[in-house]
């Protein structure tokens, strides 16, 4: 029964596959890494994992979907080469910042390449090749074509830092007659939260192979961030500068941000603070549209990529690279994480609380809403129900240094007391691998 309903799956796959293969050949940001996705082995990924082989070593298997899974699991990665050094590290993405971002920081250690297309043969030609220890999912992206061949290969599938929303459980329960059969085919489901666990359980009708971690989000917010450095020296002001980061922004919300910052030019006093505001686009395909919408704001900004300063006069900057969005924070005495004031669901709320710097976001937190809400309840977290509010709080923050500081101190606090989420992810992994040994 459940091989059926896997194969009715996937012609129903194939057929959205079929339907979409014109975006696929004319969008350039769908065009990445298609032909590896559908089961073409490149020859760099063919050269390297024919010396495992050739030295009977079996790699572990990481898929994280795009940036921000690859760099929740950067931390984990870190320490699995650090402590299993013998043990090879096979990374996969699905998007193509999610690609250059692995190929940037796990390069040196790991063979990168795109995740298949969960169909026979796209999913066997990698698993032929990879011939994986084992694989390890994070976050939540479950496919299950590739866990129903894993499992008949006898290959271990975990997942740390999983996660459901309550928006995706309603959906995972509705079809819990086939996802149930999925999940149980997981070695190991390590969750972020108790809230997370009951979802999984409740689907698969079972707790046993669940166990709650923690967020490696959170310890990767220690282990591998750092203040200064070339960002620094373009943002260079002085102590009357008051920085203002608006982080992963989405379509809409810029706009609100850059009236945030307007009004608080217009009612600054004249002792207070010049207000400067950096803005982080989510998407790099976005970063000239928000160039534009900076300038019909009536600001002239300055941006990375230009390698360009802020000089006394100028107000705005536009951060349109990748991988430099926490320097950003590290410098800031206030943060917006983006896809909270549009229906997005929210990034990252606890990333600018590492460096003690005070969050406020909108309503739309449904993403990441365990972490926004024990922030929230401790009082560092500042959730704008509207828009008005948003401006509201900003104003109050800025004008209240004291209140700021304070807030961003409950947040970090928090923070350094949830740590160990990547020490109980290493260990879960230990396990498994020893078993298969």
């Amino acid at each position: 029964m459940v091989s059926v309903m896997i194969l009715l799956y996937q012609i129903g796959l194939t057929v959205v596959l079929i339907l979409a293969s014109p975006l696929l050949l004319f969008s350039k940001k769908a065009r990445f890494g298609v032909s590896q996705k559908l089961g073409f082995i490149p020859q760099s990924a063919k050269a390297s994992l024919a010396t495992l082989k050739a030295n009977n070593t079996r790699p572990l298997w990481i898929h994280a979907v795009s940036v921000g899974e690859f760099n929740a699991v950067l931390p984990l990665l870190k320490k699995l080469r650090a402590q299993i050094p013998d043990l090879p590290l096979f990374v996969t993405t699905t998007t193509g910042t999610g690609q250059a971002m692995a190929k940037e920081k796990a390069g040196a250690f790991a063979t990168v390449a795109y995740f298949p297309y969960d169909l026979p043969g796209s999913v066997n030609a990698w698993l032929d090749a990879v011939q994986p220890a084992a694989f390890m999912l994070v976050e939540t992206e479950i496919w299950p074509g590739f866990v129903h061949e894993c499992h008949k290969r006898k290959i271990p599938v975990m997942s740390v830092n999983a996660r459901m929303s309550p928006k995706s459980f309603r959906s995972y329960f509705k079809l819990r007659f086939f996802f149930k059969e999925v999940l149980t085919k997981f070695t190991f489901i390590g969750v972020q939260s108790k809230s997370e666990a009951e979802r999984f359980a409740s689907v698969q009708g079972s707790n046993k192979n669940i166990e709650i971690l923690g967020n490696i989000k959170l310890d990767g917010l220690t282990s591998d961030t750092t203040s200064g450095g070339t960002l620094s020296e373009y943002l260079k002001g002085n102590v009357n500068d008051f920085f203002f980061t608006a982080g992963s922004t989405h379509e809409g919300e810029e706009a609100i941000v850059l009236d945030a910052l307007k009004h608080l030019i217009a009612n600054k006093s004249d002792q207070g603070p010049v207000p400067k505001l950096v803005i982080a686009p989510r998407h790099p395909e976005r970063f000239e549209h928000v160039r534009n919408l900076i300038k019909e704001a009536g600001f002239k900004p300055k941006s990375f990529s230009k390698q360009e300063k802020l000089e006394p006069g100028d107000h705005v900057f536009l951060l349109d690279t990748l991988g430099k969005l926490m320097e950003s924070y590290s410098i800031s005495q206030l943060a917006f994480v983006g896809g909270t004031l549009v229906n997005i669901g929210g990034h990252n709320v606890a990333e600018p609380f590492a460096f003690s710097v005070p969050v406020v976001c909108g309503p739309f937190i449904q993403k990441t809403r365990d972490l926004a809400t024990a922030l929230s309840e401790i009082d560092a977290l500042t959730i704008a129900p509207n828009v008005d509010a948003f401006k509201t709080q900003v104003k109050y923050l800025y004008d209240h240094k004291d209140e700021a500081v304070r807030k961003g101190n409950l947040g970090k606090n928090w923070i350094d007391k949830n740590l160990g989420a990547c020490d109980k992810a290493l260990a879960a992994i230990q396990r498994v691998l020893a078993n298969e040994s």
